[in-house]
């Protein structure tokens, strides 16, 4: 692809600052405050790193009693959108952080609970203490059905939770703290996790499974036409969002109460509603599990019906993660509708991204490595109801034009067989392709 000389519609946005993000967007009782999201971090720290970098809205500070900590900025809101462990060396840290700024600012917080968060729930009953009370997923090996914790707990990790690295990076972390980290201290502090008290149930009982803020709404996973206005212990669905919201976050609080209570009947639902279908790696009737995606990982908008349904209530803008989307945040919109996939987790390099929300924009930063091995500044903005390439389809490769590179040109991107991603810089040649609802 040739490069193109860039035209006129170059985005308007203007940094923020942390001046500028403290102050409310206007005097008035509906001013819209200054959103600051990431999601899937899953322990890795230099992500976290990158995304508090100068973030106008969220900074790391130095020690107060409990240590370092966590600060949003008046009238500001952040919000973490899930998946805070099992592939980084850093899950305790961050769990800490995220646990203590929500208790001490929890109108500015919202915490989104992940399928890689949830799904610990289930070393409760496949963990047990005694073999003879433990209910292991198939296909347990036999030789592992009577075996210690610490035996069981990486086969588990590593078969039935896509969590390979979860173990080491736990033992790791707690020498890093000076604890004991052989291999029963690794899977009692794992266990300990979601035991009462633990790190990870106290960020779940603070979490909820959907977010909206004004315009825009939040998920993990994503919004389908098997998932919209569905609550898994309730009959029927519901057409109004506000509702929805109401009994799926009041559904996720029943689960972990029933967890106080040690009643597997009563959070089983729970478990059951983050987890893929068996034989797949999706589950399209969950907002934490499902996908916006193609087999290939190339987004696409929810269905037509969907958009009509949030554009009428109000909603324009929809923000996930969950859905690995390669080095930066991508756009993919529509003439009415905006979908910020924004999951950096698998991206080629440890640099994380900023994203950041007002009522009528989103900008976000970081940095890319293209398929040629350059690295380039990502530096989007982007205004809704701007025009051209962002969030369109490129009109020769098919590629996503879901970011901007600090030097104007776009960053494509496609999802390939084998989780890969063609990851190319490019000023289009043509317009590109508007995307289009089914």
């Amino acid at each position: 692809m040739r490069a193109a000389t860039p035209r006129s519609h170059r985005s308007c946005c203007r940094p923020w600052s942390p001046r500028s993000a403290s102050r409310p967007a206007s005097s008035s009782a509906s001013a819209v405050a200054t959103i600051a999201y990431v999601t899937d971090i899953e322990g890795l720290w230099p992500k976290f790193a990158a995304f508090l970098h100068r973030n106008p809205v969220v900074r790391l500070c130095g020690r107060n009693q409990h240590g370092e900590y966590l600060h949003v900025n008046p009238d500001c809101v952040f919000v973490f959108g899930g998946d805070a462990v099992d592939r980084g060396p850093a899950a305790l840290r961050l769990l800490r952080l995220l646990v203590d700024v929500k208790q001490r600012q929890p109108e500015q917080v919202v915490l989104l609970a992940g399928n890689r968060d949830i799904n610990k729930l289930r070393l409760l009953h496949e963990v047990a203490p005694s073999p003879a009370d433990r209910l292991l997923p198939p296909p347990t090996p036999a030789e592992l059905r009577d075996a210690s914790r610490a035996e069981l707990l990486p086969w588990i990790l590593t078969h039935t939770m896509s969590a390979k690295l979860a173990f080491g990076c736990r033992q790791q972390e707690l020498a890093h703290n000076g604890a004991a980290c052989d291999d029963a201290a690794v899977a009692d502090s794992l266990i300990a996790d979601v035991s009462a008290d633990g790190l990870l149930l106290r960020f779940l009982k603070l979490a909820q499974l959907m977010y909206r803020h004004q315009r825009t709404l939040f998920v993990h996973g994503a919004v389908t036409a098997a998932n919209f206005g569905l609550t898994p212990t309730q009959l029927g669905r519901t057409t109004d969002v506000t509702q929805w919201q109401h009994d799926l976050n009041g559904f996720f609080a029943q689960a972990l109460a029933a967890v106080d209570r040690g009643e597997r009947a009563g959070y089983a639902p729970l478990v059951a509603y983050q987890a893929p279908l068996s034989g797949k790696k999706l589950n399209q009737s969950s907002v934490v599990y499902a996908r916006p995606t193609d087999d290939c990982f190339n987004p696409q908008l929810p269905p037509a019906a969907v958009v009509a349904a949030l554009v009428a209530q109000g909603i324009d803008r929809l923000v996930v993660g969950h859905s690995p989307i390669g080095d930066a945040p991508s756009l993919i919109r529509s003439a009415d509708f905006e979908l910020i996939l924004a999951d950096n987790s698998y991206s080629r390099l440890e640099h994380g991204a900023q994203l950041l929300l007002d009522g009528t924009s989103a900008q976000w930063t970081g940095r890319a490595r293209l398929d040629d091995g350059s690295e380039h500044m990502i530096a989007t903005c982007h205004r809704s109801g701007d025009g051209g390439p962002l969030g369109t389809l490129d009109a020769q490769t098919g590629g996503l034009c879901g970011a901007r590179l600090a030097d104007g040109r776009y960053l494509l991107s496609r999802g390939l067989p084998g989780w890969q991603r063609s990851q190319v810089a490019a000023m289009p040649m043509q317009w590109t392709v508007p995307v289009s609802l089914k």
